[in-house]
């Protein structure tokens, strides 16, 4: 909070203790949508009414609802991701229905991550998801998984490592204009990431125009030098990989991730091509973490 909008009597007139830096109120005003004045209106109202401080705030006209989220965003330390609406895509669960049970399943494992493979003691930083075959559910796990740990205030990076058919730019409602690819071939930079969030605590980072041969594109160095600089960057990197039905691409990006999480579909995968990716994924020199069986229907992408 900026000292400077707190001046000491402002604080105390509203009844907001000036040492509570999180009062809503006070986050309010820092985002300069309401001032003291307003703040001790909203107060009074309160006491008379009963209702909580942000609804009164809203019912009274004095802020929006949007700004009551990102408000409350702030007041719990959970970083609003401000996706536009419009162009949410509505298997991102974790955004679009954070109370589902699909929900609910994606911070389960987000939990397990966080101690196996994110923990302040661990080097590694980077996770490719797999799977076998197709619309089996991995880049639905991938996006999800990002957006959760960005919303925990973990700077996440997610990079669309599948050039043929990658469609994180279709989840997220951004550009594709360039991406993975284009950074590859050396026709764009960082700036191909695309920030989302309050300070843009996610990246996305899609997969770009499709190239001729994109197995050999992940399978070069470029690729395991741009994972490893990113990681400076990011606390957490994922990298949501072609299935292995299309090629070996998933083989090249967990050897540079050095660690893969792999998706299963509880009617659509089989138990001989599960065997095989997680074959190829050893043979890489990877580790693999742990396994999701996908079983809710239609978030099979």
């Amino acid at each position: 909070m900026n000292p400077t909008l707190l001046n000491a009597s402002e604080p105390r007139a509203a009844g907001i203790g000036p040492s509570d830096e999180w009062a809503l109120g006070a986050i309010l005003v820092d985002f300069h949508c309401m001032n003291w004045p307003a703040v001790h209106a909203v107060l009074q109202e309160q006491s008379r009414t009963g209702e909580i401080f942000g609804q009164v705030a809203v019912r009274l006209g004095m802020i929006r609802a949007a700004d009551l989220d990102k408000a409350l965003a702030r007041q719990f330390r959970t970083p609003k991701l401000g996706l536009n609406e419009g162009s949410l895509n509505r298997d991102l669960v974790i955004i679009a229905a954070p109370d589902s049970q699909e929900a609910n399943a994606i911070r389960r494992l987000r939990a397990a991550l966080l101690h196996r493979c994110f923990s302040s003691n661990m080097a590694g930083k980077s996770l490719v998801i797999a799977s076998a075959g197709k619309a089996e559910g991995k880049s639905y796990v991938a996006a999800n998984l990002a957006a959760s740990f960005a919303q925990l205030g973990k700077r996440t990076l997610l990079v669309d490592g599948d050039l043929r058919r990658g469609r994180q730019h279709e989840i997220f409602g951004i550009g594709n204009v360039s991406g993975l690819s284009t950074m590859l071939a050396g026709r764009s930079g960082d700036h191909s990431i695309q920030r989302i969030g309050d300070n843009g605590e996610l990246g996305i980072l899609p997969r770009g125009p499709n190239p001729p041969h994109p197995e050999e594109m992940t399978s070069q160095s470029g690729f395991r030098s741009l994972i490893a600089s990113v990681c400076n960057d990011f606390d957490v990197v994922l990298i949501d990989t072609p299935p292995l039905c299309d090629g070996t691409d998933v083989q090249s990006m967990a050897a540079a991730a050095g660690a893969a999480l792999v998706v299963a579909h509880r009617h659509r995968t089989r138990a001989l091509e599960m065997t095989e990716l997680l074959a190829a994924i050893q043979i890489a020199g990877a580790s693999i973490v742990g396994s999701v069986m996908n079983s809710f229907s239609g978030k099979a992408i």
